[in-house]
């Protein structure tokens, strides 16, 4: 599989990829558009910082597991090119409250060089998620639910305009 999808409360991914990129060459890379609150803009996390509040609290949109790169300043905007073979996405992955967005994983480049990392990130996820969400009555085989979401239900939506899948999680 050359992507994950999946819905993962934000601050266990965000614990999850720590853990895989513990001891590598690696930094987390958050990614924002401009909005009414916000500029655009690409931010280095420092490595004892808090992701998951910091994703939430700034706005940011995508995230990005670079083995090594980082941008020369917020608006490097090369850099995704540039580093496109070192950089794993993780697109969505918001969370207000009940809110839940959907997590897309997936290495930026065909011929990654983060290709371990992401397999890594890929089966520690499958580890504390099962496979197939039930959204609405319709089975979705292939996206993986956090197993701390079992007992809840799901309402889903799509955003057209964000293009992003989204579920409140009603206990």
């Amino acid at each position: 599989m050359t992507r994950i999808e999946a819905f993962v409360p934000t601050p266990l991914l965000f614990a999850l990829v720590r853990e895989v990129a513990q001891g590598a060459d690696t930094r987390l890379v958050f990614q924002r558009f401009e909005s009414r609150h916000h500029r655009p803009g690409l931010f280095v996390v420092e490595p004892d910082a808090d992701p998951a509040s910091q994703y939430l609290a700034g706005g940011y949109q995508l995230a990005y597991v670079s083995v090594g790169d980082v941008p020369r300043d917020d608006q490097d905007w090369e850099f995704l090119e540039r580093a496109s073979a070192k950089l794993v996405e993780l697109a969505g992955a918001r969370q207000l409250g009940r809110d839940l967005e959907q997590v897309v994983i997936r290495p930026l480049a065909k011929q990654s060089q983060a290709a371990k990392l992401f397999k890594e990130l890929q089966r520690r996820i499958a580890s504390v998620c099962e496979r197939g969400v039930r959204l609405n009555g319709v089975l979705y085989p292939r996206i993986l639910y956090a197993k701390e979401l079992v007992g809840g239900e799901m309402r889903l939506w799509v955003d057209i305009e964000a293009k992003s899948i989204s579920a409140e999680i009603l206990s």
